[in-house]
């Protein structure tokens, strides 16, 4: 966690990806791994993680939160992409 803090996003991701191995039902580490891969815009790899930790703690609200609003960053950083570079290609329809 420590690593995280203080913007060591690669050591931290092994760091929780370690602890995983170490203990595959350690809920927190799939949590902060995915939080980690949220802010790198890895949205398959948080969403696995997410999905994982919520297969563990399935009544857990803040997992379950995390998972709702997931989609929101990855169609967030296409708009982006399309506002730089212009529509040179189909916007994707996400109704």
């Amino acid at each position: 966690m420590a690593k995280s803090k203080l913007g060591e996003t690669k050591e931290a991701l092994e760091d929780y990806s370690k602890a995983i191995e170490l203990d595959p039902q350690y809920t927190k580490a799939y949590q902060r791994r995915a939080e980690l891969n949220l802010k790198a815009e890895k949205y398959q790899e948080a969403v696995h993680d997410y999905s994982k930790a919520k297969e563990l703690e399935p009544e857990s609200r803040g997992i379950f939160f995390s998972l709702q609003v997931l989609p929101l960053f990855s169609r967030l950083a296409v708009n982006q992409v399309f506002q730089k570079f212009g529509t040179s290609c189909e916007r994707p329809n996400w109704s």
